[in-house]
């Protein structure tokens, strides 16, 4: 997939709620989905709030 495109936003997700449910802490998913730790965080604080839904990109 391209970077930034829109399918590769949601796998990016996707891939760190996986890894989370999966009992990674944040410095292993950061280095997983190669993502900064606040995306991390704010990914997976968003999915505790609103579900599945925060998997959509905006």
């Amino acid at each position: 997939m391209r970077r930034g495109s829109t399918g590769s936003v949601g796998y990016r997700r996707a891939m760190t709620h996986l890894t989370s449910a999966g009992g990674n802490r944040v410095p292993v998913i950061v280095r997983l989905v190669q993502a900064d730790e606040d995306t991390v965080r704010d990914v997976i604080d968003r999915f505790n709030t609103i579900s599945l839904a925060c998997l959509d990109p905006q």
